[in-house]
């Protein structure tokens, strides 16, 4: 007779919980950078004057990457791919002579250029570091800057929102 009395009190425990947590309003980040715009200070700020006032409240600090990083971790690597293949190249012009030599002794027109293809595993751990990053970021804001005690913080693990191309980085 006690077992469903008991789950009982974990659900009202739950609900009560839940009903208790305050949605705060997310800061935004540029995609790819973990630098935070200063017209959030104020808004971090109000957040600290609250945890101050209040010091039951505790807040959950959670970076979040999305596609529009892992689309710039991307474009950078291939930037990287082009201006190395341009390099190549560059060298490869100033022994002209000695590639012409090889093409004649070899009958064939040259080879193919390299494509690019991005490094998903390297792109997933850098979108992964910069959502840990941000979260970084805004918890020395509040700490810092605005004397809140770590212990009333709270970190999670990073959020990868990759499938979603309307979501924004965030912490």
């Amino acid at each position: 007779a006690l077992f469903p009395f008991g789950t009982l009190l974990v659900i009202a425990d739950a609900a009560s919980d839940k009903a208790m947590q305050v949605q705060l309003d997310p800061v935004f980040f540029t995609a790819g950078a973990d630098s935070m715009d200063s017209k959030y200070h104020a808004y971090l700020e109000k957040v600290a004057k609250v945890l101050d006032e209040k010091p039951e409240i505790h807040v959950k600090v959670c970076g979040v990457s999305t596609a529009s990083d892992s689309r710039h971790f991307e474009g950078i690597m291939k930037k990287a791919f082009v201006e190395q293949q341009q390099a190549a190249a560059a060298k490869s012009a100033n022994e002209v002579e000695t590639v012409k030599d090889s093409k004649d002794s070899e009958g064939k027109g040259g080879s193919a250029q390299p494509e690019f293809i991005a490094d998903k595993a390297a792109i997933e751990k850098q979108v992964k570091e910069l959502a840990i990053k941000r979260a970084a970021v805004v918890t020395d804001f509040l700490v810092k800057t605005q004397g809140v005690k770590p212990n009333r913080l709270i970190s999670c693990q990073p959020r990868l929102e990759l499938d979603s191309a309307d979501a924004k980085p965030r912490s």
